[in-house]
This record gives C-alpha cells, sequence and structure tokens, in this order.
C-alpha cells in the first residue's frame, strides 16, 4: 500500500527526495533514531516513505511510515512544512501496532539539490505500544533529483 502511493504520485511530481535523518525520540524511553526517506514534492504537497531505526536500551523498534505535507510558509528559499501521517511500529519480537503523528518541518537549502530538514512530531500510538506516544526531534539532510 505505501508503495502504491509513492508510485502514484510519480507522474505529477516536481522532484524525487531522498533523505537520511538522526533525531531524538522523547517517549518512554527516551532514544536516539536514525532514519531513511523516499518521497515527491507536488507543488505545495508533499508525500514520503520513511524508515525509522530505533535503538532503545536492550531492544529495537522499526518505524515504516508514510507522511504528507504541506508547505504553509517561504522565506528566502526556506519553507515550513506542516505534515501529518501514520506509522507501523514494530519493537521487535515484543509489540507491534499502528500510530498517527502531527508535525512540522523546515528545509535550508544548501546547494543546488540539496537541503538540510529539522522536523518535530508528536506521534499517539495504539494503547498495545503506548510507551511510544511522545515528542520526537530530527535533523537531516535531502538530495532532490
Amino acid at each position: 500500500l505505501l508503495t502504491l502511493a509513492l508510485l502514484a504520485t510519480f507522474g505529477i511530481a516536481n522532484a524525487l527526495d531522498l533523505g537520511i535523518t538522526g533525531g531524538r525520540d522523547y517517549a518512554k524511553p527516551h532514544s536516539n533514531d536514525y532514519g531513511v526517506s523516499v518521497g515527491q514534492q507536488m507543488g505545495d504537497f508533499s508525500v514520503a516513505a520513511t524508515y525509522d531505526d530505533v535503538k532503545h536500551l536492550n531492544f529495537k523498534e522499526n518505524r515504516y511510515g508514510l507522511v504528507a505535507g504541506y508547505d504553509v510558509y517561504k522565506f528566502g528559499g526556506n519553507k515550513v512544512t506542516a505534515k501529518v501521517g501514520g506509522a507501523f511500529i514494530d519493537e521487535t519480537g515484543v509489540n507491534k501496532g499502528f500510530a498517527g503523528s502531527l508535525g512540522a518541518g523546515l528545509t535550508i537549502p544548501v546547494a543546488k539539490n540539496v537541503a538540510l530538514t529539522a522536523d518535530y512530531r508528536y506521534q499517539q500510538t495504539q494503547k498495545r505500544i503506548d510507551s511510544y506516544t511522545g515528542n520526537n526531534v530530527s535533523a537531516g539532510i535531502k538530495i532532490s533529483f
């Protein structure tokens, strides 16, 4: 389903974006995460498939997501994007469940097809994985093709 959603956007897309991120998850327990994304920009709208690898003290969490965005403000080549998304969370070998997220991102171009990114999201999860409900901040780099 995630792949089909991305493929459906290819025909009307302005740019294919590939990104890598590092962040901090402030849900319980606090942890660092690293991620990759593949997305499309379509005017002021965007969609991205994401994967985050979250390392906790004694276990690992895999987060597979789909995020939609809308550019709400542009200034000097920079842009602020409102974001909403959903994710499947797999706490390896223990619990699995779904989450919804709401957040914002800042994109700062540093070269023709390269930009720095900073994102904030609040994630609300199902009860069985409630310990993952909380705030997340991340920063990264995005390359557009």
